[in-house]
């Protein structure tokens, strides 16, 4: 322990001697020192704006949504002045795809009125999804609340109580007495409303509560004599409770809190765990000082602590058991650590030193690398001191922190692929850790936004025999609203986002692929998409797998116009001639190419995940109609895709428009969205044409309806149809070859009507609604041809003849 430690514990009974003497001495110490502002790659995310405070909030949660595109940030006018300001701040989404000029990159979507200097107001992106609502503690007709707000359509729900931790999962919230601990601990609760405790050192009150996300039922679950009685110590008699820094499990189902209690000018901590029902409490730490913490995953906590025969440091300890290590030894300072999204990495940071310099440092079992320094200017010091905070990106790749190192608060970020060393034994080591029996396949795909082909990328990545083979992805483009990442991440063994232009992958300057690709050194390379099937067909063709999803001369000038279209044509082409293998994810898209374009392709057919897509009971099926508002005694037809051309959704409604009029008992919901959709909704929407839009929750549709209808023009081997037939409805499709393969294993599983005829698509309507086809035949189809095991199966084949 330094001698400053040494000196700050002795004065820890004399807080106000401590505070004189460590402004004097950090004065003295600055004064005599080589002066520096900041080190490291460092980009502001807020605004460039010295007459405005801008900041996130505490290190346990991250302000960048499920895309990394969009970042949640407070501002405000002054964090110096007070550690729980009245005064309102703003509540912005920054949009890191727009450049600082943009005026459309920083949007004000609310105002909160409930917030503290370290703490923030609890905003953070709300699962399970984290890509459109947030969730934030405001204060309102007197009481402290929480907010559920849609960033996007600004729809907001209000909950009774502000919350503290919120579960990964979205459902609940556990909160606590905010009066009670600005009183106890400024800069950590909230001064709108007096500390109705005050004066009793062990309230009967309730200490926590568990919020229902969903209904807002209130929950109390533990008060302060719960506490107090709980393996009491001698010291707690006299002493003044509170509680702190709670944090839920990942899988929700404990929760950590400290349990302090002051005797005197002495404070006592310890670190208690709970069923987040408020049973089974376990004394974790009770060496008399534990401070910040982390869940490293479902059993195992990261805390700064002191343990007595060991000293203070970093401690991992396992839940409920009284074992426990002491990681690096040389660290005696404490810091805000979290762990990285896979576990292996520890981020944490250091308070100013004698120069005023604090530092973001990322940490393993066998190196230690500071990333960034920043300078502390003396206007932020003690309560209203900025801590950094830090933070993992949601693909473990980049480091949001707070700081005031530019003379005003403001939220920066550092990406450690810039950071020479960090990136070498950091990302580099996470692919060299590889075991030598196993085959790397790296995936490139432009981003993980919700499409056909992504969904099958998804099913590979998910199903590989990882006994066998490891998962690498590569991304290219930033991720959109619909993105998938966060179900794609725990099944790579790494991520990397290779910020690429189309036209740079066109003119071949794609130096940072390439080195990124040498590095890595993959065994296989399966790419998907026009600009990845181009890119590496370039730098790395003898290593490609490419997977074919449609017909490039039908898709392309239909989607992007006929000049765009052809000319995207073209350079898919041209990657295919320098591939090593191409695969068409049908045989009736393999002929074709074969036949016009004379280019050699193996097929694997597409597979959907069977389970995820299942029969539902009739009792199910009520279930799901009463839930999704859809008529029970209908027979419903449903269409699932985008509202585009290739899709031919104009006929398919002018038929079943005409169809209805000779049908009393049938309608058609329509799930999806694109450039035609408003203009068909505005033209067709009646009480028995239903547009929904997109929605997460399209196996549920399935399982209500009865038929699926497709009237595509141009197909690969569609998705939507094979999830129909899983969840056990027939199917009525246009008489395309895709189609037809389909269901040429089972005439039984639907009809296939001659392309844009209306009087063979109403008749087609018609042996559908008499039931003349069978929902179980479907089924059956797809178990037995299209499942994503059989598809996976097929690829590692590949993988391993490569």
């Amino acid at each position: 322990m330094s001698r400053e430690q040494v000196i700050s514990q002795k004065l820890n009974r004399h807080p106000l001697l401590k505070k004189i003497i460590k402004r004097v001495y950090q004065r003295g110490m600055y004064a005599i020192s080589n002066k520096k502002r900041s080190e490291g790659n460092i980009e502001r995310v807020s605004p460039d704006d010295s007459n405005h405070e801008y900041f996130f909030g505490y290190y346990d949660k991250t302000p960048e949504d499920a895309t990394g595109r969009y970042i949640l940030c407070l501002k405000t006018k002054d964090t110096w002045s007070s550690v729980a300001p009245k005064e309102p701040a703003q509540i912005l989404l920054i949009d890191r795809t727009k450049s600082e000029n943009d005026p459309e990159r920083v949007e004000i979507i609310a105002e909160t009125h409930a917030w503290n200097v370290q703490q923030g107001c609890m905003l953070q992106w709300l699962g399970p999804h984290f890509d459109k609502k947030i969730i934030f503690n405001d204060f309102r007709e007197g009481k402290y609340v929480s907010v559920i707000k849609d960033v996007f359509c600004g729809e907001e729900r209000l909950l009774s109580m502000p919350v503290y931790s919120v579960s990964s999962d979205g459902t609940f919230a556990l909160s606590l007495d905010f009066s009670r601990l600005h009183r106890l601990r400024p800069g950590y609760g909230y001064s709108n409303i007096p500390d109705g405790t005050a004066g009793k050192r062990i309230p009967e009150e309730t200490a926590i509560w568990k919020i229902n996300l969903n209904n807002n039922d209130v929950i109390p679950l533990l008060s302060y004599k719960d506490f107090s009685n709980f393996e009491p110590r001698h010291e707690m008699k006299n002493a003044e409770h509170k509680v702190n820094h709670i944090m839920i499990s990942p899988n929700g189902k404990r929760f950590m809190v400290l349990h302090r209690w002051f005797d005197g000018s002495r404070k006592y901590s310890r670190l208690v765990t709970v069923n987040v029902d408020g049973t089974d409490m376990y004394n974790l730490s009770d060496d008399d000082m534990v401070s910040h913490c982390f869940w490293k995953n479902d059993q195992e906590i990261i805390a700064f602590e002191n343990k007595k025969e060991f000293g203070v440091g970093y401690y991992l300890m396992m839940d409920k058991t009284h074992d426990f290590r002491k990681l690096w030894k040389h660290i005696n300072s404490d810091g805000h650590p979290s762990y990285s999204p896979d576990g292996r990495l520890m981020l944490t940071d250091t308070y100013p030193n004698r120069q005023r310099m604090a530092t973001v440092k990322i940490l393993s079992e066998d190196f230690n690398i500071d990333i960034a320094s920043v300078f502390a200017p003396f206007k932020y010091d003690n309560d209203t001191r900025c801590d950094l905070h830090p933070r993992w990106s949601r693909d473990g790749l980049s480091i949001y922190f707070d700081s005031v190192f530019e003379g005003f608060r403001g939220l920066y970020a550092i990406d450690i692929r810039n950071v020479p060393i960090a990136y070498h034994e950091i990302i580099g080591q996470k692919i060299q850790d590889k075991s030598n029996d196993k085959k790397s396949v790296l995936f490139i795909m432009t981003s993980c936004r919700k499409s056909g082909p992504t969904q099958v990328i998804m099913n590979i990545i998910q199903n590989l025999d990882q006994s066998k083979f490891e998962a690498i992805l590569i991304t290219l483009y930033n991720e959109e609203i619909s993105s998938q990442m966060d179900k794609i991440l725990p099944f790579v063994t790494a991520h990397y986002f290779v910020k690429t232009t189309k036209k740079e992958i066109v003119t071949g300057k794609t130096q940072e692929l390439s080195n990124i690709l040498a590095q890595i050194n993959p065994d296989v390379i399966h790419t998907t998409g026009v600009f990845p099937d181009y890119v590496i067909s370039r730098i790395m063709p003898e290593k490609q797998v490419m997977t074919l999803h449609n017909y490039v001369y039908d898709d392309y000038p239909a989607k992007f116009g006929k000049i765009r279209g052809n000319v995207l044509a073209r350079l898919q082409i041209s990657a295919m001639h320098r591939a090593k293998r191409i695969v068409a994810c049908s045989e009736s898209l393999s002929n074709i190419y074969g036949e016009k374009l004379r280019i050699s392709a193996g097929y694997i057919r597409n597979g959907i995940d069977i389970d995820l897509y299942s029969e539902a009971g009739e009792d199910e099926k009520r279930q799901l109609r009463d839930k999704l508002n859809i008529p029970q005694d209908f027979f419903v037809f449903i269409y699932t895709g985008q509202f585009i051309q290739r899709k031919n959704v104009p006929f398919l409604l002018e038929g079943f428009n005409e169809y209805i009029e000779d049908s009393s008992n049938t309608c058609l919901i329509l799930l999806g969205d694109g450039a035609k959709r408003a203009e068909l909704q505005n033209q067709y929407k009646s009480k028995r044409i239903d547009f929904r839009g997109s929605v997460d929750n399209v196996n549920e549709y399935l399982k209500a309806c009865d038929a699926y209808i497709s009237s595509s023009k141009s197909e690969g081997l569609p998705n939507g149809v094979l999830e129909a037939m899983s969840s056990g409805i027939p199917v009525l499709l246009s008489d395309i070859e895709q189609h037809a393969e389909i269901l040429k294993y089972n005439p039984k599983a639907g009809f296939l009507y001659t392309q844009n005829d209306i009087e063979s698509f109403k008749q087609g309507l018609k042996k559908l609604a008499n039931n003349e086809y069978i929902g179980k035949e479907a089924r059956k189809v797809v178990e037995y041809e299209f499942s994503v095991n059989k598809m996976c199966s097929e690829y590692e084949k590949i993988y391993l003849d490569i």
